[in-house]
């Protein structure tokens, strides 16, 4: 009897955590898919080729913050993700051109320091939509995902707080206003936190190595009906100062543009 007691309290407790496990679940997913700057359905997007999108934009935070996407088309969409380096931004182009027959316009953000540099390169983008898709996590060089991060009930652990953050300025627009999947900010920055920000400045460079080289020829090599457009959002004057090698990112562009 007290055995059967305990068993059922297990059994009681258990049913509990399943329940309040799915309905945040749920609840989160719910959140994510009215969020059009969220990272999870932007990759979830791209892997499906896009929602008839005419001008598509990508990298990093640069990307995602300069580029007001309704100024450009009506049909055009912001995919940049914080923190992305370029390398990572060009295969998921890759995908989205291969994914989307249309003829679409593919923007670029073009970061002034360039490429990861080997070693430091790793994927920051969030797939725990798109990887649910055993071909998604095939497609992408070094994607690993355990049956944690896509499983229903346990991938979205702690991510309430930043997906709630991102339906608030999309439906409000609190601290950003969310334009087709840009996060643009409506306030500036004071004088103190520039200057705050000015200390923790290095100078850097612009790198591009062969293997980077390869990874643009493999996009030209894929492009089919889409146009490709590199493009250099405003560098600040301070970055300017720090830049140590813009001729590099010029011959980088020159390039390109041949």
């Amino acid at each position: 009897s007290d055995m059967k007691r305990f068993l059922l309290a297990c059994a009681s407790l258990l049913a509990v955590y399943v329940l309040l496990a799915w309905t945040y679940d749920g609840c989160v997913l719910w959140l994510m898919r009215r969020s059009p700057s969220c990272a999870a359905t932007k990759i979830e997007r791209i892997m499906k080729g896009g929602e008839g999108e005419t001008v598509a934009i990508f990298g990093s935070s640069r990307a995602l913050g300069n580029y007001a996407p309704s100024i450009l088309s009506p049909r055009a969409f912001n995919y940049g993700v914080d923190g992305m380096s370029l390398n990572e931004a060009l295969v998921l182009v890759g995908q989205y051109m291969r994914h989307n027959p249309s003829d679409s316009t593919v923007v670029i953000n073009l970061d002034p320091w360039g490429f990861a540099e080997p070693g430091k390169d790793r994927l920051v983008g969030d797939y725990r939509l798109a990887g649910q898709s055993r071909s998604v996590r095939d497609a992408i060089p070094g994607l690993a995902l355990s049956w944690t991060d896509w499983t229903p009930g346990s991938r979205f652990q702690g991510s309430l707080r930043g997906v709630l953050s991102q339906y608030l300025n999309a439906r409000w627009g609190y601290a950003k206003r969310v334009d087709n999947g840009a996060e643009l900010l409506l306030n500036s920055r004071t004088e103190s936190e520039w200057a705050a920000m000015k200390k923790k400045l290095e100078p850097y460079s612009f790198f591009c190595d062969s293997r980077c080289e390869e990874l643009v020829a493999s996009l030209y090599a894929n492009q089919g009906r889409h146009r490709i457009v590199w493009v250099v959002a405003p560098i600040s004057s301070v970055h300017h100062a720090l830049h140590e090698n813009p001729s590099d990112m010029r011959a980088f562009l020159s390039r390109q543009a041949r």
